[in-house]
């Protein structure tokens, strides 16, 4: 492993009902780790930063998840993904299949259900690149609450959705 990587942290169920995370405090928990370049994107539990040595991905998710339960008294799920492997993502170009005027999702599995069958919904083309992530192509008049459900049934709990763009944000962060 290099001697630094930077990472897109992606913060499960923040900001939603009484689990309040500011996001001066988020980036202070990350400093507080000896993180460093650290960027906050939007207001949905999303950073970025370098990570400098050897920790790799399991040790830092580890990490991460007991400082933001001591800093704000509740757990709150990290799924990690380093930077190269969203440059690899959008190399594979995976919303080549989507219809116009549709949200472009990603979903990040934290664990990799093996094989699944997606569900089948109206309004909703999914697709796989890798084994961490389904991409999909909503239409607007589909919940992005029903689609998480659906996929929660299917993948389990351990996953977080963001939209296309804010992935592309964490990329030019």
């Amino acid at each position: 492993m290099p001697a630094a990587d930077r990472y897109l942290a992606l913060l499960r169920g923040v900001n939603v009902g009484r689990r309040r995370v500011p996001m001066a405090g988020l980036a202070r928990v990350f400093e507080d780790l000896g993180l460093r370049n650290i960027r906050t994107l939007l207001n949905s539990g999303n950073v970025v930063f370098t990570a400098p040595g050897p920790a790799g991905p399991q040790a830092l998710t580890t990490q991460l998840e007991t400082a933001l339960r001591s800093a704000f008294g509740f757990d709150i799920p990290v799924i990690l993904r380093p930077l190269a492997e969203l440059e690899a993502l959008t190399a594979a170009k995976p919303f080549a299949f989507a219809p116009p005027d549709t949200r472009l999702n990603v979903t990040f599995l934290g664990t990799p259900p093996g094989s699944v069958t997606l569900p089948s919904v109206p309004g909703v083309t999914f697709t796989r690149t890798t084994d961490r992530e389904i991409c999909s192509a909503v239409a607007t008049s589909v919940s992005t609450l029903t689609l998480m459900d659906l996929l929660e049934k299917t993948c389990g709990k351990n996953l977080t959705t963001r939209r296309w763009d804010t992935v592309q944000r964490a990329l030019a962060a």
